[in-house]
């Protein structure tokens, strides 16, 4: 291992720890969804509503957390976050103990509101810190310690409860909250001591040294005149619908299909984002480049989408694995 590599390594780790709480935050969500129809009684439509409160500040906050980004620092806004999720769960107990639905979707959208601080900071971090044509295999590695995080909440509230996720009622809750605040609160504190340099993109800030390291950039006046920047933030727009569709609802399609013991279906995104991240891994960039992968999984992605919707029901939920 080199020099360099050495240098990076500890960082990455951090950041690994911060992917796997992004996981399991969002992946919360899908204890939370049966637990209040069961609890609360509201229907399957109503209880989607976490999700979409969990989402929406991502559209809401991606520019302030950016600003906040340009005015503390991806180290210190990554610490901000982790407070703010401390603040979340801490509504999710009040929410709890009067068992209202209002309160869940306040406490979700605080949480998601932290998820987007986060992501606005460590989803560029990770680019940054290293050479950039190793960048889809860094991310590759922090997409695995995502989503090795989201079937966990499930595991661990069975565990402090001593229930089986079926039989988790809202008031049972109260110990898993108050163990996540404890350690969304550590986090924030290790994030602020963690040997995490303070990076910038070429061009990112208003040095000289920063313009030259990006002409295409130094003759551009606005945001809007980089079209590459625009269509990527359409392409990761529906690729985060995708992934949380597939994530989210994957039991719920099962069980419309009639097909038994839904929830063991519930691996079959996560197996295939996994494979993703791996191939990613393995092949990028020694093997192919980054535009060329891209190409392939879109073929791939279109592809299985149509086996979705035109094959039967023990094939179509497979196909969720493209």
């Amino acid at each position: 291992m080199s020099s360099t590599q050495k240098n990076f390594a500890l960082p990455l780790a951090f950041i690994g720890i911060m992917f796997f709480a992004i996981g399991f935050a969002l992946g919360i969500n899908s204890v939370l969804i049966p637990v209040l129809q069961g609890s609360l009684g509201i229907t399957s439509a109503e209880s989607y509503l976490i999700i979409a409160a969990t989402f929406v500040p991502f559209l809401i906050f991606g520019y302030p957390a950016s600003m906040t980004i340009k005015a503390i620092g991806y180290k210190h806004t990554m610490a901000l976050s982790f407070a703010m999720f401390a603040v979340a769960f801490g509504l999710y107990i009040p929410s709890a103990s009067q068992e209202s639905f209002p309160l869940f979707l306040v406490a979700s959208f605080v949480s998601g509101t932290a998820n987007a601080f986060l992501q606005a900071s460590v989803n560029p971090y990770i680019t940054i810190l290293g050479p950039l044509d190793s960048a889809a295999k860094r991310i590759s590695i922090m997409g695995i310690c995502n989503k090795l995080a989201w079937p966990i909440p499930p595991l661990f509230l069975a565990f402090l409860i001593g229930k089986e996720v079926s039989d988790i009622t809202v008031s049972d809750l109260f110990t898993p909250f108050y163990v996540i605040i404890a350690a969304f609160i550590i986090l924030g504190i290790i994030s602020l001591m963690a040997p995490l340099p303070e990076v910038k993109a070429a061009g990112e800030d208003d040095s000289e040294g920063g313009a030259e390291a990006c002409p295409y950039a130094a003759s551009k006046t606005s945001v809007w005149q980089f079209p590459h920047l625009l269509l990527g933030c359409l392409a990761l727009f529906l690729y985060v619908g995708v992934e949380t569709v597939s994530l989210g609802t994957l039991v719920d399609y099962a069980n419309s299909l009639h097909l038994e013991n839904a929830a063991a279906y519930a691996w079959i995104a996560p197996i295939g984002i996994v494979i993703g991240y791996i191939c990613g891994i393995i092949f990028i960039p020694k093997y192919i480049n980054q535009a060329t992968a891209l190409k392939i999984c879109s073929i791939l992605a279109i592809a299985g989408s149509i086996l979705v919707v035109l094959t039967p029901a023990d094939i179509s939920i497979y196909s969720l694995h493209s």
